[in-house]
């Protein structure tokens, strides 16, 4: 998730979506409590992707 717009370089910081509310993540336990209709995220890779 974008935080703010892209500068003059084209550098744009970017936002945990768990953090902001869209998603729940067991890194971040205080996100687990939110809405059950939020997707939980898997923050471990797949093995495929290793």
């Amino acid at each position: 998730m974008p935080k703010q717009n892209a500068d003059d370089e084209g550098y744009q910081r970017m936002m945990c979506p768990a953090e902001a509310g869209k998603a729940q993540c067991s890194i971040k336990p205080h996100t687990m409590d939110r809405s059950i209709q939020l997707p939980l995220v898997d923050p471990e890779p797949a093995q495929w992707a290793r």
